[in-house]
């Protein structure tokens, strides 16, 4: 069960289990184009240190994405579990993963322009771009 201070999850077939420990960032959400592929609409995730989260199960495999980040996924059950740039030392977690993600809250939405128009942006979550961009020109 997730608290404040422990956070667990997996994938659906179980074949993947994560415990994450010590508070996570609010969510966000990403609309880029790399998570519409990976996931087919946009992605919801946390983040925590690197160092803080346990990693079990012997189906996780990674796949490098792009020049500065690859993402953990299920290779039995194909579920999309973890996003992990290079060039730093924080993990974020797909918030839909998360046993119990109702302990954490929304705290904005990145790439908004790359979002097609087949669903609405939420209105009510704040674009944070500026906060990101140094991230994006390194793609």
């Amino acid at each position: 069960m997730s608290s404040p201070e422990h956070h667990t999850g997996g994938c659906h077939c179980g074949g993947v289990r994560y415990v994450a420990h010590g508070a996570l960032r609010p969510i966000l959400i990403c609309h880029c184009h790399d998570c519409m592929k990976i996931i087919g609409t946009s992605i919801a995730a946390t983040s925590a240190p690197m160092a803080n989260v346990e990693i079990t199960g012997d189906s996780l495999k990674w796949y490098q994405s792009s020049d500065i980040a690859e993402r953990g996924f299920c290779d039995i059950c194909g579920a999309s579990l973890f996003y992990k740039p290079l060039y730093h030392q924080h993990i974020s977690i797909t918030a839909g993963t998360l046993d119990d993600a109702s302990v954490l809250t929304c705290g904005g939405q990145i790439f908004a322009h790359d979002h097609p128009g087949f669903m609405p942006i939420p209105d009510d979550v704040p674009h944070i771009d500026e906060k990101y961009k140094a991230f994006k020109n390194k793609t």
